[in-house]
Formats: C-alpha cells, structure tokens, sequence
C-alpha cells in the first residue's frame, strides 16, 4: 500500500507518539518501507495498513450470476 506524502500520522488512532516521531522523520513510502524501520512494531504497521485501507475507494462490486454471468443485484 502506498502512503500519502502528505499524510498526517497523528490522525491515526492507535499510533503511539514514538511511532507517529518516527514515521514523520523516514516518510516511508509504502508500508512495506515503514515495516522496516526499527521501533515500528508490527501492531503499529497494522493499524497504519486498516487506516489506509478504510480510506481507498472502492468500485462498486457486482454480484455474480449462478453461472458466471454479471447479475444486477436489484433486478433478481
């Protein structure tokens, strides 16, 4: 997942103050890049990934047919 240059850590419940110091200072780019940095434990890396997750727009999904076919799920 990538990270927002502009991202503000300190929005982030959950992110201890040492953990938000030293995000700020690396700006890691990914997370796999903030997994990296010693003292970001993997709970810390966790949080930062649902974050971002819940905060991705999402396509609309749709629903499958019993045979593969695309199914509009309000005309069934």
């Amino acid at each position: 997942l990538l990270i927002s240059p502009n991202l503000r850590y300190e929005d982030i419940n959950g992110l201890s103050n040492e953990v938000i110091q030293k995000l700020k200072h690396f700006q890691p780019k990914t997370v796999g890049q903030a997994s990296r940095i010693s003292g970001i434990t993997p709970s810390a890396v966790h949080v930062l990934r649902i974050w971002l997750k819940s905060r991705t727009v999402r396509p609309a999904a749709t629903v499958s047919g019993e045979f593969g076919q695309s199914v509009d799920a309000g005309n069934e």
